[in-house]
């Protein structure tokens, strides 16, 4: 719904919301990026940086697909998701 919204402002432009690859391990109907129930921030940098990566690669798969520039692309998510696409966002081209 927010893209409804949002594509008054972002003309030509495609709105992305991935689903993460994994299940969710304490919520078996959704999905993450990768596993938060750890205090370990040496694993939580690891896989973070491998679904990061991840998330690249599918944007770059759009990218190609739908012959598009960096700036023609907004990409969105809930909670884990939201926090993987400010970072990518913030880090990418």
């Amino acid at each position: 719904m927010l893209t409804l919204n949002w594509k008054r402002f972002l003309k030509n432009t495609i709105f992305l919301c991935p689903d993460a690859h994994e299940s969710c391990k304490i919520n078996s109907s959704g999905f993450q990026w990768f596993d938060l129930n750890t205090e370990d921030t040496e694993y939580i940098l690891i896989e973070s940086k491998k679904a990061e990566n991840k998330l690249k690669q599918y944007i770059e798969e759009i990218k190609l697909e739908y012959k598009l520039k960096s700036s023609q692309i907004c990409i969105s998510g809930f909670s884990q998701g939201c926090m993987m696409s400010i970072n990518v966002g913030l880090t990418s081209n």
